[in-house]
């Protein structure tokens, strides 16, 4: 995996949180190796509000659609967000328009204000 992050001088990894559990525990052993080489990590967030009505109302995916789930999301929102939180060199509101992230990042990445 170190050649991925020597290919480019400069290069935006993503990565699409797209559930919970197994994945936060694959991202935390990513981040644990890798973390120095980033010059930044970004954390976009939103309230237990924003992230339940998002995954209730998503149709290609059944993940988050009962109350258990509700409760399992809750509990990671607790327990993996935190480390998260402390690893990122900023946190952005994800309910902010794509636009507006996607800006933000720009800006953290040229250097620019």
């Amino acid at each position: 995996m170190s050649s991925v992050w020597a290919c480019t001088d400069s290069s935006v990894v993503t990565v699409r949180w797209v559930g919970y559990g197994i994945w936060c525990l694959r991202l935390r052993l990513v981040l644990v190796g890798f973390h120095g080489r980033f010059e930044h990590v970004v954390l976009l967030s939103a309230s237990l509000e924003v992230r339940f009505e998002r995954v209730s109302t998503r149709s290609n995916n059944p993940y988050g659609k009962t109350i258990e789930l509700w409760a399992e999301i809750a509990s990671y929102v607790q327990t993996v967000e935190p480390p998260l939180r402390r690893g990122a060199t900023l946190e952005l509101d994800g309910q902010r328009p794509v636009s507006e992230l996607a800006d933000a990042i720009e800006r953290l990445v040229t250097g620019t204000s």
